[in-house]
């Protein structure tokens, strides 16, 4: 009897606990946003996240550190825990997005609109260079040309014409040159000014290496923890 009993509270009660939502419990340095499929959950230590079964993903974030992104799948299993460790964000990082990308390196060291800035600015000369390099080509194909009527030439008259004609070509392919290389060199120079100022302006150099991860205190649930680590700075 007591087993029939005990059979029957076990169907009665297991629907119910197939039922119910999945949580998580998301385990960040004390201070980071959580976003849960862009949403912000909050900063933490925060309580177990109930979840719609399925596909999610879960952000944190923390000023100075590299945010960390990963998907997860939720399932009718209580007590997951998704731990992020953050790697703060370094100088040499921030140098080596510059070289990379002019103002990259400001942008990661959370300098938004100086790091864009570099960026329009550098992209800016770089076209202009090569609005100045294909017009260069056009006009060595006038020079050419020039020199080719000049040569042709054979009265006096038509001699000093195509003779300014083709100084004036050389002129022009010349300027055009001059202008091409500077945007050349100043392309460059923003570029170096770039990495210097995500070197020399870089924020975060008082920041612990590794926060402290912040709990939100046990709930008495079985868990299973899925720890995230990225080691690129």
């Amino acid at each position: 009897m007591p087993g029939i009993l005990c059979a029957l509270l076990f169907a009665a009660f297991a629907p119910a606990a197939r039922a119910e939502p999945p949580r998580l419990t998301v385990r960040a340095p004390l201070g980071a946003e959580i976003r849960v499929d862009g949403t912000v959950i909050g900063q933490a230590p925060i309580p177990p996240i109930t979840l719609a079964e399925g596909e999610h993903e879960v952000e944190a974030r923390l000023r100075g550190y590299i945010s960390r992104t990963t998907g997860y799948y939720a399932r009718p299993i209580r007590g997951e825990t998704l731990i992020f460790y953050l790697n703060r964000k370094t100088k040499r990082g921030a140098l080596t997005r510059s070289a990379l990308i002019p103002g990259w390196g400001s942008y990661y060291g959370d300098r938004t609109a100086t790091g864009i800035t570099w960026f329009v600015v550098e992209a800016g000369i770089i076209a202009y260079a090569f609005s100045q390099d294909s017009r260069f080509s056009d006009d060595l194909l006038a020079f050419e040309s020039a020199v080719a009527t000049y040569e042709a030439a054979v009265t006096d008259v038509d001699i000093a014409a195509a003779r300014r004609d083709r100084d004036a070509a050389y002129d022009e392919l010349s300027a055009t040159e001059d202008r091409r290389d500077r945007a050349i060199w100043a392309a460059v120079g923003v570029h170096v000014l770039s990495m210097a100022d995500a070197w020399f302006r870089f924020p975060f150099g008082d920041l612990p290496a590794r926060p402290a991860l912040a709990s939100h205190g046990a709930n008495g649930e079985f868990t299973t923890e899925f720890a995230l680590r990225w080691e690129f700075r």
